[in-house]
């Protein structure tokens, strides 16, 4: 997955409603949530980006820690992973529903970052 979201020269958060709904397709095709979980470590980052150097190990560990205890509160709250693409097609819809001032700042924002 990649970023569904960037930054306007003002400091203003934009949102990308494709990439979002390309977000939520590739989670549904997924509704294991052990998977889904991993999916999203992966997104955050690679447990290849750690490498070999020392504590690499134990910084990914603590990164998965951190996701399984953001899980356990979402289900705490009557959240489940495995509604995450919804929560997301939901955000692409706000994305779209935008006023054309912030669509422009998205685009200029992402012509930048790519």
């Amino acid at each position: 997955m990649s970023d569904a979201y960037g930054w306007t020269d003002s400091g203003r958060q934009v949102f990308d409603p494709l990439r979002l709904e390309q977000a939520a397709s590739e989670l549904q095709q997924n509704q294991n949530p052990l998977a889904l979980q991993q999916q999203l470590l992966d997104g955050l980052i690679p447990r290849t980006a750690f490498g070999s150097i020392p504590g690499g190990a134990d910084a990914y560990q603590r990164l998965v820690n951190s996701v399984q205890s953001m899980v356990e509160e979402l289900e705490k709250v009557g959240l489940d992973i495995t509604d995450l693409a919804s929560r997301t097609l939901a955000a692409a819809q706000l994305a779209h529903e935008v006023d054309p001032a912030t669509r422009a700042a998205a685009r200029r924002g992402h012509s930048r970052a790519e």
